[in-house]
């Protein structure tokens, strides 16, 4: 039997309860749900039969959400003098307070539990919005360069209370695709990774060292080839970054449809 569901408004139009019927019964699996709103309009409560009451109250001068009580569990919002959000609260065992810079741009966040506080610090590019590095007080902090005229990322690192783990390098063409990455670590030597596409800007050709299998010491290349409608068709994938695929190690080919 077909599951109904049956809506009902209040004389704002707004909705105040969703019914689930199995023909003319109730739904045994499906429980009701009810809402009501204030004058202005504002959720007060979202009520599942027997699973679960939302409640909900307001800033009266700003008419911001400020407290959210679900199942009895109560959810502190707050708000800087700005109207920005500046942390949340889950009763007295967590809490997450959030920073801003005085561009207005969001330069730190810390958690705070009964079990550990972390901060995350934010930086930027200068003059612009976007983020060019995270520090963390666990230790852990990563960095991004871009490009001088264009958004497009050029190099990324990773390190940890202040060694560097990995790194990773980026080169990009005249419209912006990615044609080269290099690979870093704290061990071993650079790694080398190639992209090629074609009119459509789909990527047609790669050729990666980091996917190599045991035993296999050439770097992978995968070779994709599409329909004209563009949908993948067909993928060759090679140990020896070249363009046959005779080693019979290697996986068929495989098409997609």
């Amino acid at each position: 039997m077909k599951l109904r569901h049956l809506y009902s408004y209040d004389t704002l139009n707004q909705l105040s309860s969703i019914v689930y019927r199995q023909g003319s019964d109730p739904d045994p699996n499906t429980p009701d749900v009810a809402f009501t709103y204030s004058r202005l309009g504002q959720q007060l409560s979202a009520i599942t039969t027997g699973v679960a009451t939302n409640l909900y109250s307001y800033d009266p001068a700003t008419l911001e959400l400020i407290t959210e009580t679900q199942n009895g569990v109560i959810i502190n919002r707050s708000r800087d003098i700005f109207g920005r959000e500046s942390g949340i609260a889950l009763e007295a065992d967590y809490d997450v307070n959030y920073a801003y810079d005085t561009f207005g741009r969001f330069s730190a966040v810390t958690s705070d539990s009964l079990l550990a506080t972390n901060n995350f610090s934010y930086s930027y590019l200068a003059g612009s919005p976007i983020i060019s590095g995270m520090t963390a007080s666990a230790g852990h902090a990563w960095t991004r360069s871009y490009e001088p005229n264009r958004n497009l990322i050029t190099s990324i690192t990773n390190s940890f209370n202040g060694n560097l783990i990995s790194a990773f390098d980026y080169a990009n063409d005249e419209i912006g695709r990615r044609t080269a990455r290099l690979d870093s670590q704290l061990a071993g030597v650079a790694i080398t990774n190639a992209f090629g596409y074609n009119t459509r800007s789909e990527v047609k050709k790669c050729c990666l060292k980091g996917m190599n299998q045991p035993g296999i010491t050439e770097q992978a290349y995968l070779e994709f080839r599409f329909c004209a409608e563009g949908s993948l068709a067909r993928r060759k994938f090679d140990y020896k970054c070249s363009d046959s695929n005779t080693d019979p190690k290697l996986p068929p080919l495989r098409d997609f449809y």
